[in-house]
Parts: structure tokens; sequence; C-alpha cells
């Protein structure tokens, strides 16, 4: 193998200029959507569907835990 076989062997690049472009393109979305998902929660109104799920479920556990000590 001559010098010029190597030296040309040696010019290709591991990456092309795509798909840094395309990991660069992942990157962003991935931090945009990190962001996204880090927006504070804002505090509402308890709904009647919420709270009877809440006093259901108390009623169920103190059923249960009456079932086992007595």
């Amino acid at each position: 193998m001559s010098e010029s076989e190597s030296d040309e062997e040696g010019d290709e690049w591991r990456f092309t200029l795509e798909d840094i472009e395309r990991r660069e393109a992942e990157r962003e979305a991935a931090v945009q959507a990190a962001a996204e998902r880090n927006e504070p929660l804002e505090p509402g109104e308890p709904t009647l569907e919420g709270a009877l799920f809440v006093i259901l479920g108390m009623a169920i556990a103190a059923f249960a835990l009456s079932r086992l000590f007595v």
C-alpha cells in the first residue's frame, strides 16, 4: 500500500454532516420535551368524582383493616 492510499483512507470521516445534524436535532427535541415535562403543576378544584374515589378508597381500607383485627 502506498502512502497516498493510506492518506485517502485516513481522510474519511467517521460521521457525516447529516448524522451530526440529526443528532443535534434529536438532542434539542429531548431538551424541549424535558422542559415541557418540568412545567409546574397548577392546583385545581377538587371534582366530585375525585372526592368520591377518595372516600370509597378510605371505606375499603377501613373495612379491610377491621377484618384483620376483629
